[in-house]
């Protein structure tokens, strides 16, 4: 997806969101909006549905900060509201399914980096700074799982053979 098509889909679901939450009796609170269904907001629902299912992962962009920073993520319904999860935090790959692979953790957070020379990690940056690093074994199973801060490191997983 180039720049243009992300710009696009991100003012598209924008602008949905919007919609959806300036209803007349909408309540928003930082965390999530709350949205009250009627025959408009069926509609709307049925179309962003239709939308996010072809964008599995989503882009955030703040107004005041675009295009220079963004959070990857997903919008979801949850107790009758849309909720953005970045999913890059240390509760993610605490509770992650140690049987997911690679391409699983993709899915969900988005894209990493690599490091290491013998051992490979697949590194993501977490929302708090820190890192997350990830060894697969041979047979694509997550081996270990590290988090990487500033002054420390901490095994957090470590599969049993």
């Amino acid at each position: 997806m180039n720049k243009i098509q992300k710009i696009k889909a991100a003012f598209i679901t924008a602008t949905v969101i919007l919609s959806l939450t300036a209803c007349e009796k909408s309540q928003a609170s930082l965390d999530a909006p709350v949205i009250e269904t009627g025959s408009d907001m069926e509609q709307a629902v049925k179309e962003l549905d239709e939308y996010c299912a072809g964008h599995p992962v989503c882009i955030r962009l703040d107004s005041n900060e675009y295009p220079d920073k963004y959070s990857v993520g997903k919008v979801e319904f949850s107790d009758n509201g849309l909720v953005f999860y970045t999913g890059r935090t240390r509760k993610y790959f605490e509770d992650l399914d140690k049987e997911s692979s690679l391409e699983d953790i993709v899915a969900d957070i988005g894209s990493y980096g690599v490091k290491g020379s013998g051992i490979i990690y697949y590194v993501w940056k977490l929302n708090d700074g820190t890192e997350a690093h990830v060894v697969f074994d041979s047979k694509g199973k997550i081996a270990m799982i590290y988090i990487i801060g500033d002054d420390y490191s901490e095994r957090i997983y470590k599969r049993e053979y």
